[in-house]
């Protein structure tokens, strides 16, 4: 139970028995290629003995082969880049393992950006994603690295990972600092009304396991005729019952027979339905 200004709420919790499969402790990354001094995420996903599956990231014991090449957050998967080269990181969890390579570049940085977005409707989240460009000529997601600001938080807030909320109708502009590069990127919170969501998918299937990778998409459709990519707004629903998304608005789906349903809402509006058929 939560309780807020005299105000409660509760939700029910259910301890199971369930184990961790054989081979059940998946990395949901593909491995990684970093320029030294930055960083990168790692996540995993657990699949257990009563089908489900959720994410372990912060459950797993992670440790790198090579320190001085990279490092790694014991129980938070950070990966940092120390000096160019090669390692492997091992997360284990349960007695069970799962690895990943790492690779530190020479490459250094040359530039950073912010990427555009659409305007934010108040009272919806959008995730901003910042870009480095590299002396080797690649690009790199650096938006965990980056510090993020807003210069009118009373119109839009901003987290350190950059999830920005609208707060009301305005103007404010984003600003970042990676490794002394700067970039900013205006954004208008504007006070138009969803009036629909649509939700859509794409999946990717592991033979090994048989399960599924799915990542999710929630786009929503406003009053102005605009549309906004309101996934990490949305509340999500598997089978009626609340679902969390992974890292990457992903779900692990391990479900041999019957079939499986998700649904979002926001703001009272409630999507599509997309159904997954078991396996066998």
């Amino acid at each position: 139970t939560a309780t807020l200004d005299g105000q409660s709420a509760t939700v029910p919790v259910t301890v199971t028995n369930a184990t961790l499969n054989a081979n059940g402790l998946t990395i949901t990354v593909p491995p990684l290629t970093l320029a030294a001094g930055l960083t990168g995420q790692l996540a995993a996903q657990g699949h257990y003995s009563d089908g489900s599956s959720r994410d372990v990231t912060a459950d797993v014991n992670w440790v790198s082969d090579s320190p001085l090449v990279a490092t790694v957050g014991l129980h938070t998967g950070l990966v940092t880049a120390v000096t160019p080269g090669t390692t492997t990181i091992t997360g284990t969890l349960d007695g069970q393992n799962a690895t990943i390579a790492v690779t530190v570049s020479n490459a250094l940085m040359t530039g950073v950006i912010i990427e555009p977005i659409s305007p934010l409707a108040a009272g919806t989240t959008a995730q901003f994603k910042a870009t480095a460009t590299l002396s080797n000529l690649t690009t790199m997601d650096v938006s965990a690295q980056a510090n993020w600001q807003s210069s009118a938080p009373g119109t839009l807030s901003i987290t350190s990972g950059g999830l920005a909320t609208g707060v009301a109708p305005g103007n404010a502009t984003v600003s970042i600092n990676v490794q002394g590069f700067t970039a900013s990127q205006s954004v208008t919170v504007s006070n138009a009304v969803l009036t629909s969501l649509v939700i859509s998918s794409t999946s990717n299937l592991n033979v090994l396991n048989l399960a599924r990778t799915i990542t999710f998409t929630a786009t929503g459709h406003y009053s102005d005729g605009s549309t906004q990519d309101v996934t990490s707004s949305a509340v999500w629903r598997m089978n009626g019952g609340l679902l969390t998304l992974g890292l990457g608005n992903t779900y692990v789906l391990v479900a041999l027979v019957g079939s499986t349903s998700f649904q979002a809402e926001l703001n009272g509006i409630t999507s599509n339905i997309l159904v997954y058929p078991g396996l066998l």
